[in-house]
């Protein structure tokens, strides 16, 4: 036992971990009891290895060290004064077994506000990238460029914390740069506390990424070949760099190639049906760049990222429209139309931020500062003739979109001996001008700018009250200003709001395999700045897209109980959207249809989500879904005076075979179906995808290959039935799901210790130097 001889008001007990070549380590757990075992205060080392408690003087305390929930270090202690312990070395051979321990971790784990994925446990770490991984991530779904949580929608999506200002086709792209074996783990966090933005009804998910080795350099070079109805192909460079203080990344991508869309629309109405089937081949070429640079000074780090991504893609298309008048049952006429699309996307993101801790006790300052420049011109000829070798691309539809957004956040973190204290806010401002031109025998243009300025302040509370029970409890509020204004209307829109988001968390620890939880938050989903734009863009002679410029957000409150046992999870919750908004196709006359966007309903939902991880054989592990729910969804707009229920029920089954005990060798078998069920006023058939993979590993998995087909049978092609009013609307679309996939992949690193030692420093500070 030691003791210490002296008194004093504040005093603080510290130390560092480091192995048997002096080096710190970080991830080591320390934890303070006091004599009743009852745990007071907790820390993970970080780089350095260093901990320090500020405690009580004249107690008796009991400090223990674990790596993984297995003891490395012990002692107990009365103290006086400040007491440092000094140099704490560990043995290297525990360190290393435990290193083993960390590899058979489980591929979920439950913590009190998130449930987290462990991707590096699993073969989707090789061959890769992280849209791959999303797909095979429980509780999400990913359908063409739209990604979602099943049976909800509207998710946003972070990297280490950091909002991904991007959706649609970019968010995709973006998300192909990112090499899957980068990835350390996914959190789905389905009600996020309040220090993270509301937007986004379902909630968010966070691709953690592993930190690049310390002292050395790494690059990873990836080809990819995809063979469709046409042929693709990738390639991707990963670098980083980490010496000592410093650390710089750069990660480059660039695809090529083009895929095929069917898309067939029909239109009952009252007199006439209109039947219309379209195909059309999208070429695109698309690069991506993404850089970074850290400085760590003591315990403060300051990083810079940057973003570029160029997107050009280019689309031709055939649509033939059959008029079929009902009372004959006569085709009246067909239309053929053609048209050809091209867009340009330029964007660019920098992201500035600072950790500053205060102390090792975990009292620290977080900033950001975000900029986004987002550009997109849109230019589409088009033309329709009833004689289909004499259509003549005769009108044209441009539309310029310009985006700025700036952004600046703070969160300050406190430890306090009753709770984790979080306080923080955010600001952003947000200018969109669009400008959008038609020429035809009748020409019209549109100018129209768009506002949005954005307050929001937060509280967290965070509570420990032993090793079981764990509490959180948050409040956002959030100011939103908006101006919307058409130069060509003369039409001003603004929308002031005030909101409040209270968030609530429980968890109670049974035991080491058994947890229940419980969650409540509220979220807001805000429109895409191109909903609100007035002006068409035109498709064909009978068919264009209108926006609606007093489009209102949504808001949503989630509710989920779940229970952990070992490897099963389960959850049920409810969910429900107020002022819920979309895209709705009405008949304007008796053959022109428009598509608007409107708040046009309200949906309630209860379901259950259940997963399950088998890994007992060492040849097989084997992740398996299950999802019901029931959903009541009510129209709110007289366009679509209609209500649906119904349940959903969806199922899917992961499987990776190990041929070889070092895992080298890996089949993946997937399979998912949704059940015909429903979401928001629609009802959609029943669809599915089976994929098969076989990735092989060498060179000690440095040269990976991978080859894998996905919806082999065709069968991720559904079918969506909508009514507005008395006109039933039916999609039919496929996106060219079917496909080969040829990866390979090479990497290659080196540590720079030795090069470091070369320098004319003594041994204590060469070691000093290249611990951080």
């Amino acid at each position: 036992m030691i003791y210490t001889y002296a008194i004093a008001q504040n005093i603080t007990v510290s130390g560092q971990f480091r192995n048997k070549e002096h080096l710190p380590l970080d991830f080591i757990t320390v934890s303070l009891f006091n004599k009743d075992n009852l745990l007071l205060l907790y820390q993970m080392t970080a780089e350095d290895g260093n901990f320090q408690f500020s405690i009580e003087p004249n107690k008796f305390y009991k400090l223990n060290a674990t790596l993984l929930g297995n003891q490395l270090y012990k002692t107990e202690f009365i103290a006086y004064e400040n007491l440092d312990l000094g140099s704490i070395e560990l043995d290297n051979s525990i360190l290393l077994t435990e290193v083993v321990v960390d590899s058979r971790k489980k591929n979920l784990e439950k913590k009190i506000d998130r449930l987290k994925f462990n991707v590096e446990s699993t073969s989707l770490s090789y061959g890769g990238d992280a849209l791959d991984v999303l797909k095979k991530t429980p509780n999400l779904s990913v359908q063409g460029d739209e990604l979602s949580f099943i049976g909800k929608s509207s998710m946003r999506l972070l990297i280490n914390n950091k909002v991904i200002n991007l959706s649609g086709i970019d968010l995709v792209n973006y998300l192909k740069t990112i090499s899957s074996d980068k990835i350390k783990y996914i959190e789905v966090i389905t009600n996020p506390p309040a220090k993270y933005e509301v937007e986004g009804n379902s909630g968010l998910i966070n691709i953690v990424l592993k930190k690049s080795d310390s002292n050395a350099w790494n690059n990873s070079a990836r080809l990819l070949y995809n063979q469709s109805s046409y042929t693709s192909g990738r390639i991707l460079n990963n670098w980083d760099y980490n010496n000592r203080n410093l650390s710089f990344y750069n990660n480059l991508s660039y695809g090529n190639g083009s895929y095929k869309i069917n898309e067939d629309m029909s239109t009952y109405a009252e007199k006439v049906n209109l039947l219309q089937s379209s195909e059309s081949r999208q070429k695109y070429g698309d690069l991506s760049i993404k850089s970074g640079l850290n400085y760590r000074f003591k315990r403060n780090l300051i990083s810079l990222d940057y973003i570029y991504i160029n997107n050009n893609p280019h689309t031709n298309e055939r649509n033939d429209l059959l008029i079929r008048n009902i009372k004959g049952n006569d085709t009246d006429s067909i239309v053929y139309s053609k048209g050809d699309d091209d867009i340009k996307t330029k964007i660019h993101s920098a992201n500035l931020n600072s950790t500053l801790k205060f102390d090792t006790i975990g009292k620290e300052l977080y900033m950001e500062l975000d900029y986004l420049k987002y550009k997109k011109n849109s230019g589409r000829n088009f033309g329709s003739n009833i004689n289909p070798n004499e259509v003549l691309l005769n009108e044209h539809n441009q539309n310029n979109q310009n985006i700025d957004n700036i952004s600046f956040k703070a969160d300050l973190t406190i430890p306090l001996l009753w709770s984790l204290f979080e306080f923080g806010g955010k600001l952003s401002k947000t200018k969109s001008k669009n400008k959008s031109l038609y020429f035809n025998e009748a020409s019209g243009n549109n100018f129209f700018s768009y506002k949005e300025q954005n307050e929001a302040i937060y509280v967290n509370l965070s509570k420990s009250f032993n090793d079981k029970i764990e509490t959180k409890i948050g409040l956002r509020g959030e100011f939103s200003q908006t101006e919307g204004y058409s130069y060509s209307n003369n039409q001003k829109n603004k929308n002031n709001y005030f909101e409040l988001f209270p968030s609530f968390y429980f968890l109670y620890k049974i035991n080491e395999n058994n947890s229940i939880s419980f969650t409540y938050g509220r979220r807001i989903n805000r429109p895409p700045y191109n909903y609100l734009d007035p002006f068409r863009w035109v498709t064909d002679s009978y068919t264009y897209t209108e926006g609606n410029p007093f489009l209102k957000p949504s808001f949503t409150n989630n509710i989920e109980f779940s229970y952990v046992h070992s490897n099963f999870y389960n959850s049920l919750y409810y969910s429900d959207v107020l002022k819920g908004f979309g895209q709705i196709t009405v008949l304007e006359d008796e053959i022109t249809r428009k598509t608007i966007f409107d708040n046009y309903f309200k949906s309630h939902q209860i379901g259950y989500i259940g997963s399950y991880t088998y890994s007992k054989l060492t040849w097989l592990n084997s992740v398996n879904s299950v999802y019901l729910a029931y959903i009541n969804s009510k129209s709110i707009s007289d366009i679509t005076d209609y209500r649906i229920s119904g349940f959903n029920k969806d199922l899917s089954t992961v499987n990776d075979i190990f041929f070889d005990k070092n895992k080298n060798f890996i089949l993946n078998l997937s399979y998912w179906v949704y059940f015909k069920g429903l979401a928001d006023l629609r009802r959609y058939s029943t669809m599915g995808q089976f994929d098969i993979s076989f990735k092989m590993l060498f060179l000690d998995k440095k040269l990976q290959f991978s080859f894998s087909g996905e919806d082999l049978f065709k069968s991720n092609y559904p079918l969506y039935t909508r009514y507005t009013n008395s006109t039933k609307v039916t999609y039919h679309n496929y996106y060219d799901s079917k496909r080969f996939v040829f990866s390979l992949t090479y990497k290659l690193g080196q540590k720079i210790n030795q090069k470091i030692k070369k320098k004319n420093f003594g041994v204590e500070e060469e070691e000093r130097r290249i611990s951080y």
